[in-house]
């Protein structure tokens, strides 16, 4: 998951399943994410509710997983490294395009734009 450093909803939140509430949250790497939440289920005064980002977001670690794993399969040599940006949960820049860097068995590395779909899923890849 991704870790909060803080986060702040509104101080009343009407308690009945399906009611919706906004809250801004400052992720530790100091991106800021607005929240979307809906309360779930009630029995008596407990409830539990859902939250997630409104933003489009992806996890660095699950972007350079996912590249590693196409460079393999169209290379036939698995990478050394591959990394997109600092650990954790980002928002997806507005063009949908973040850069990351691959390094060959060799030493040698690549900058390669990895591209979004406007849902936020994988749309394609490509070495700059």
């Amino acid at each position: 998951g991704a870790e909060v450093a803080k986060a702040s909803c509104p101080k009343s939140i009407k308690v009945e399943v399906n009611a919706t509430f906004t809250c801004k949250a400052t992720l530790v790497n100091g991106e800021e994410l607005t929240m979307a939440g809906t309360v779930t289920s009630k029995s008596g005064s407990n409830f539990e509710y859902s939250i997630k980002p409104v933003e489009l977001t992806y996890f660095s670690e699950k972007a350079a997983a996912h590249l590693d794993a196409a460079l393999t399969e169209q290379t036939g040599v698995k990478p050394k490294a591959v990394e997109c940006g600092a650990p954790g949960l980002h928002k997806i820049p507005a063009d949908l395009k973040i850069t990351c860097t691959a390094t060959d068995p060799e030493d040698s590395a690549t900058k390669i734009s990895f591209i979004f779909k406007a849902d936020g899923s994988v749309d394609s890849w490509a070495a700059q």
